[in-house]
């Protein structure tokens, strides 16, 4: 008697339990499922495999490092002159800079004016009753 009540407590246990199996293969094998995988795979691929890769981007880091330095070479003798141009202007941006700080304080003065205008035509509307 004791094992009827039992079994179909045993069979929803069991059918929950091939359903959510179900449901997480489907969650597994759908194209985001499909995308974590692949990018887990990849992390551990990348993690197993370091020391190969660290020693093949030092050594594409030290080809190209090595082929630029008679350019790098080339530009330090151009040095001077970059740093008269960037002087140059520096000199005319802070010609500007002063130029344009006039207009600057002036503007601080007529920023309340939108709100001035704003009172005065709600003034004038409520006075003459035009709205």
């Amino acid at each position: 008697m004791n094992a009827v009540r039992v079994l179909p407590a045993l069979w929803g246990m069991v059918t929950g339990s091939v359903s959510l199996l179900g449901g997480a293969i489907g969650a597994l094998f759908s194209p985001v499922g499909l995308i974590v995988a692949a990018l887990a795979g990849a992390a551990v691929l990348i993690w197993k495999y370091w020391d190969p890769i660290r020693a093949f981007f030092a050594g594409v880091f030290s080809g190209i490092m090595e082929r630029l330095t008679p350019l790098r070479e080339t530009f330090e003798r151009f040095g001077p002159v970059f740093d008269a141009i960037g002087s140059g202007i520096s000199q005319v941006f802070n010609w500007f800079k002063s130029l344009l700080s006039p207009m600057e304080s002036s503007k601080e003065r007529w920023i309340n004016v939108p709100v001035l205008a704003r009172y005065s035509v709600t003034f004038l509307a409520v006075r003459y009753s035009l709205f």
